[in-house]
């Protein structure tokens, strides 16, 4: 009888929080999303039809003092005259998400502002932040 009841109560524990096939192969709201290489793009195309540019970089990254104030202002120039955002997104760990973000999103801002916009724009921002001092 005891093992009886025991052998019942596994067998009701073990349905009761056991999971359907539905319920895994979809996705829940309440999980962590981290992304994929087509979210990532999704995102850079959905930001850039509202003219939102978003340029990262990632990794380690050095700058003398004199380097920060430029960067600083260069990313002013950026935002105020061409409606880049520029920043340095920090990190080691760069998902496929933010990855192909990154690829796309620079991709449609060569697209749409030229090229050579990194160049002109920071010899432009040199004679700016020059004129400036």
């Amino acid at each position: 009888m005891k093992k009886a009841l025991v052998f019942i109560f596994i067998f009701i524990f073990g349905f009761t929080y056991s999971q359907s096939k539905k319920e895994n192969s979809s996705f829940k709201t309440d999980s962590i999303f981290i992304g994929n290489c087509k979210s990532g793009t999704k995102r850079a195309i959905k930001h850039a039809l509202k003219n939102k540019y978003i340029s990262n970089s990632y990794g380690l990254i050095y700058r003398t003092e004199g380097e920060w104030k430029f960067y600083k202002f260069y990313q002013k120039y950026l935002m105020s005259n061409y409606g880049i955002f520029m920043q340095d997104a920090g990190g080691c760990v760069v998902t496929s998400d933010l990855l192909c973000y990154k690829t796309k999103m620079k991709a449609l801002i060569l697209a749409t502002f030229g090229d050579n916009i990194f160049e002109c724009t920071r010899e432009e921002a040199k004679q700016h932040y020059n004129n400036q001092e």
